[in-house]
């Protein structure tokens, strides 16, 4: 008699788990046939793709070429770094693009300083941020325009996926990067919204920038992209996934350099969403697995 109240616990985390696994399902379907049936934006305003980069991520070349092939008729790339000896620099001149130089900075988060020092520079009212390692295709502009079709939309972002390398360490996080975020990202939109944005890439207003205070206000957040995100939510607007899919370019990783970067993410989880950190037990099928 004792043990059934734990029966009873661990029957109800199995089902829930089950019942989580048939959300996914449904989820990804719908995102495929939104994907699938995606119409061109009836508009296609200037944006400004704003860069922050500091090192050589696994082929930064390739990820720069692939912005600069974007199907779209008016963007530029704005790319800075806060030291001029960054590796970067000379990749990108090579490819055409003047880097930004923006020197050392007090703030908690390089990457928001950088960002914080390059958007007056942005010659268009749209603006789009992402990551050193992302390879967008070349729709990936027009499809992120198309998410504002919808009613009241404030910022997109997008899922994205990594490739395996040779390592163990990089297999283990393309698995991650690959399956299981994606599924717990479109799955939590599905029922709940997503009421912040992924931090690969981001695209939204400047005038709603303006409106949360610009970068300065989320330049001591170690996630700003939660950070960004939830404040634009925060004015009445909606965040969105849009249907663009981006490649990010991890490199041969090793296990010690992927479990630091999980564990980086977890902790971030945990304090941005502390909610939704703690359903993991039912996400990743704890009681069945």
């Amino acid at each position: 008699m004792q043990t059934a109240p734990m029966v009873w616990l661990f029957a109800g985390l199995a089902l829930s788990a089950t019942g989580y696994s048939a959300a996914v399902l449904e989820a990804c379907r719908r995102f495929r046939r939104r994907r699938a049936l995606q119409a061109a934006p009836t508009r296609r305003p200037g944006i400004s793709i704003l860069k922050p980069v500091r090192g050589l991520d696994a082929q930064f070349d390739q990820n720069l070429r692939a912005h600069q092939r974007q199907d779209y008729p008016d963007f530029e790339i704005l790319l800075a770094v806060a030291d001029a000896d960054d590796p970067a620099v000379e990749v990108a001149r090579r490819l055409g693009i003047e880097p930004v130089i923006c020197g050392p900075s007090d703030a908690g988060n390089r990457k928001v300083a950088i960002l914080e020092r390059l958007a007056p520079r942005a010659r268009h009212a749209w603006l789009m941020v992402d990551d050193a390692d992302v390879r967008p295709d070349p729709d990936w502009l027009a499809r992120g325009v198309a998410a504002f079709e919808a009613e009241n939309v404030g910022i997109a972002s997008c899922l994205y996926r990594t490739p395996p390398g040779s390592t163990l360490g990089s297999k283990i996080d393309a698995l991650y990067v690959s399956v299981d975020f994606p599924a717990q990202a479109l799955t939590g939109a599905e029922l709940a919204g997503v009421p912040f944005a992924l931090g690969a890439a981001m695209l939204f207003r400047r005038e709603d920038l303006d409106r949360i205070g610009g970068f300065r206000a989320i330049r001591d957040y170690l996630a700003d992209d939660y950070q960004l995100g939830a404040r634009i939510a925060a004015l009445g607007e909606r965040a969105v996934l849009s249907t663009s899919v981006v490649e990010t370019t991890a490199g041969e990783a090793t296990l010690a350099s992927v479990w630091q970067r999980h564990l980086r993410w977890s902790r971030t989880v945990r304090i941005s969403r502390p909610g939704g950190h703690f359903g993991l037990v039912v996400t990743f099928g704890t009681v069945w697995s």
